[in-house]
C-alpha cells in the first residue's frame, strides 16, 4: 500500500513540475519516474501479473501500479533497507545513520557560532 501511496504522490508531483516546465523554470525531468523500495513482496505482487491469494482485497491497486509501470510512468526500483534514505523520516537512527541520512539529503549542520 506504501508503495501506491509513493506512486501516486511521484505522479501528482511530476504533473506539477511538468507545469512548471512549461512556465519557462528549466527543470529537467525524468521519463520515467524511479520509485524505491525495500520491499521485495511488494516488488514482485506489482510486477507479477498472476493472482495471490493474499493479495484479492488489495488487488485494484495493485492493477494502478502495475498500470503505471506497463505504461512506464514508473519503474520500481530495489533498495537495501539500509541504504534506504526515507528511513530516516519514519525510524530513530543511530549517529551513523543519522549522519548518512543528513548527507544523502544534501543537508549542511548549522554552524556553531
Amino acid at each position: 500500500m506504501a508503495l501506491r501511496d509513493t506512486i501516486k504522490e511521484a505522479l501528482y508531483l511530476s504533473g506539477i513540475l511538468k507545469w512548471l516546465k512549461n512556465e519557462q523554470l528549466g527543470i529537467s525531468l525524468p521519463n520515467i519516474i524511479p520509485v524505491l523500495t525495500d520491499s521485495k513482496s511488494a516488488r514482485k505482487l506489482v510486477e507479477n501479473p498472476e493472482f495471490h491469494k493474499r493479495s484479492k482485497y488489495i488487488d485494484i491497486a495493485y492493477h494502478f501500479i502495475r498500470e503505471c509501470i506497463r505504461e512506464k510512468k514508473v519503474k520500481s526500483v530495489f533498495v537495501r533497507t539500509i541504504d534506504q534514505l526515507a528511513n530516516g523520516f519514519t525510524k530513530g537512527l543511530s549517529k551513523h545513520k543519522h549522519d548518512s541520512f543528513i548527507e544523502g539529503l544534501n543537508l549542511q549542520r548549522p554552524k556553531s557560532s
